[in-house]
């Protein structure tokens, strides 16, 4: 009982991290409420960035299927997640594929009862009735890497969108096809289209962790904490330190402003191990 609740201290801890950012910048903490109305069902899809989340019934019932983000197609799915990869029904799918849910997870969730959701698995959800529940998408040191392969995918997405576009010339009789290589891609649209398909670019995801990581400094200079709570706050900083400095190696789209931002965070994690 003692590791249990400890895994769940843990998992929890960093579960601060969005309400942080959330209470500094002014933007959405992924808490929300979700009506949906009998015979209606969400698609088959894995949560934002891969993030966690917990789902909670006040009302109504669901049916949920589940697939394990260790299942080979999920791991597919994820090592490449792309949209038009994901099916948007399974029950659409080949009775073949179908057959992929004997690996997976069906349940049913009443009034009063939560589901968590792991990082990372698909999932699509049935209205068996009227159906409202409050729900929250969040991340913590054990799937923020999660949550960056993902942007860091999609920002791979978006700049291939923008290899081969079309460009009317009003004094021309038909369209030209202009190639243009990743390096002359307009890094601002670049980041906007990034914001627009997956909810953050790269500024934000910088900034997310350098507020997270100056409020661990802030407690641990502030507070007094038991060796459990020292353990936590370790653990997340070596994570963050491991996202940065692979960030750094894989990433050519920083700026020099926001890479001078992740050298400077990695540098102050060192600083804090050493104090």
């Amino acid at each position: 009982m003692y590791i249990s609740n400890c895994l769940i201290l843990l998992y929890i801890h960093i579960y601060i991290y969005v309400y942080v950012y959330k209470e500094i910048q002014k933007t959405d903490d992924y808490r929300f409420c979700y009506l949906g109305p009998k015979g209606s069902w969400t698609p088959f899809h894995r949560d934002v960035l891969g993030t966690f989340s917990w789902s909670v019934n006040i009302n109504g019932s669901k049916l949920w299927y589940l697939l394990d983000a260790s299942i080979t197609e999920c791991q597919k799915m994820n090592e490449s997640p792309d949209d038009n990869k994901c099916p948007y029904n399974i029950f659409a799918l080949q009775q073949q594929q179908q057959n992929l849910f004997q690996k997976g997870l069906i349940c049913m969730q009443y009034p009063k009862e939560g589901i968590f959701v792991p990082s990372g698995w698909y999932h699509q959800v049935h209205n068996c009735e009227d159906t409202l529940s409050i729900n929250h998408n969040w991340c913590n040191a054990f799937n923020i890497h999660w949550n960056w392969n993902i942007l860091f995918c999609d920002l791979q997405n978006v700049k291939q969108s923008l290899q081969g576009f079309v460009d009317y010339d009003l004094g021309m009789d038909k369209l030209h096809m202009q190639e243009s290589k990743q390096n002359d891609l307009d890094p601002n649209t670049v980041q906007q289209l990034l914001k627009s398909y997956t909810g953050m670019d790269l500024e934000q995801f910088v900034s997310f962790l350098e507020i997270n990581i100056d409020h661990i400094h802030n407690c641990l200079t502030q507070h007094n904490f038991n060796l459990f709570d020292i353990c936590v706050f370790n653990f997340s900083l070596q994570k963050s330190k491991q996202l940065i400095d692979h960030s750094l190696c894989v990433c050519s789209d920083f700026d020099s402003k926001l890479l001078q931002r992740l050298k400077t965070m990695s540098n102050h994690i060192e600083t804090m191990f050493k104090s």
